[in-house]
């Protein structure tokens, strides 16, 4: 279940461990968003703290103080400026709202907020803004479902919270969509009934085996599916023991590397030599 909402209040008055800035590359202080973050933080403290970090990428985000805001912590994530679609746009949006889910997590925020990162003043058209920002966030609890994190979108304007309530409802309905596609799929994965799902060819060593999680757990790997052309791949696994329910996880996700006690290890591990299982 996600755990994702929009509401109608201002992002420096929302109550959460951590708020997002649409920030510029430089992490200068700017107007709508970012100016008002800076205004409510104390300008002068996050300038600061935002010059020892000098800079950040498109796609990428980073993490200062919240200073006098009700927040722990103010994660400054840069969206891209829309030229058309065909730079990398929305490949660079989906990455700014998962490094800053990722930030958060790493630093024990259980709850963050977002604004619609990229659909002011650098000009992405708000319906694909929202799509692409919902999509990594559910992405995201479905990667690590045991981690309950709070999502919420902060938008002052009633048409567009109308419009990221549709798409919410769509994406939801969707993923609903996906889990019994999936479940379908085990037993007659090319029928009639499923020809939505398009399955990909293996890549990067995502292929049906058995393998740990970093933290234990082992699991099967079924294979790497999606709806769509334009569609995430996402891995199907399922739990070795104990309940067989399937889950979905971002193919970009299973081969990340997390840190533990100071050593670098991937996420899952693959454990079995036989590669059909």
């Amino acid at each position: 279940m996600h755990n994702i909402r929009i509401e109608k209040i201002g992002i420096t008055r929302v109550k959460a461990d951590a708020i997002v800035n649409a920030a510029n590359e430089g992490l200068w202080e700017g107007g709508g968003v970012c100016g008002a973050i800076f205004r409510d933080a104390g300008s002068s403290e996050l300038t600061k703290a935002c010059q020892k970090i000098g800079g950040c990428h498109t796609g990428n985000a980073v993490i200062t103080p919240a200073f006098r805001l009700p927040a722990k912590y103010i994660i400054h994530a840069v969206g891209p400026v829309w030229r058309g679609g065909n730079n990398n746009e929305p490949e660079l949006l989906y990455s700014a709202y998962k490094q800053s889910l990722i930030l958060a997590k790493n630093n024990d925020c259980y709850s963050i907020a977002f604004p619609l990162i990229s659909a002011g003043i650098f000009g992405y058209p708000k319906d694909k803004a929202w799509r692409k920002a919902l999509q990594a966030c559910m992405d995201f609890t479905d990667s690590d479902p045991d981690y309950d994190m709070t999502i919420i979108f902060t938008v002052l304007d009633d048409g567009i919270i109308a419009l990221g309530n549709s798409v919410l409802d769509e994406l939801t309905h969707s993923a609903q969509k996906h889990t019994v596609g999936y479940g379908a799929a085990l037993t007659k994965a090319n029928s009639d009934a499923n020809n939505y799902l398009i399955y990909d060819e293996f890549k990067n060593e995502i292929s049906p085996g058995k393998y740990r999680h970093y933290k234990g757990n082992e699991y099967e790997v079924i294979g790497v599916a999606r709806h769509s052309e334009d569609e995430h791949p996402m891995v199907v696994y399922r739990a070795l023991y104990g309940e067989k329910e399937l889950w979905v996880r971002p193919a970009e996700m299973w081969d990340e590397l997390v840190e533990v006690n100071g050593k670098c290890v991937k996420r899952f591990e693959r454990i079995d030599q036989n590669r059909d299982i």
